[in-house]
């Protein structure tokens, strides 16, 4: 068995609400269970992609995500409707047995 040790951690107050209220909503047992979660969460993604490094990120958001919400903006009509996305993701599971 893994040795477990207690620790406090200050957390905002909107925060806090969200985490007691994922625990009531019965989507963890405990605010520990939930903070071990996010945590493995987050060393998941990195794992993933750990070539990206946070200036990269930010490179691409500020050029490329932003260009392509401004053409967004200008021409609508190039998007796809939500409910069409929607539609595509859920079969795209079906057919890998999800």
């Amino acid at each position: 068995m893994q040795a477990i040790e207690q620790i406090s951690v200050m957390l905002p107050a909107d925060m806090v609400a969200r985490l007691r209220a994922r625990v009531r909503a019965g989507d963890f047992r405990n605010e520990s269970e939930a903070v071990e979660d996010a945590l493995g969460a987050a060393e998941a993604s990195n794992a993933i992609l750990p070539e990206l490094n946070k200036a990269e990120v930010e490179h691409w958001l500020r050029t490329e995500v932003v260009a392509i919400c401004d053409e967004m903006d200008r021409d609508p009509s190039r998007g796809i409707p939500l409910q069409q996305v929607i539609v595509h993701f859920e079969a795209a599971r079906a057919a890998r047995g999800e």
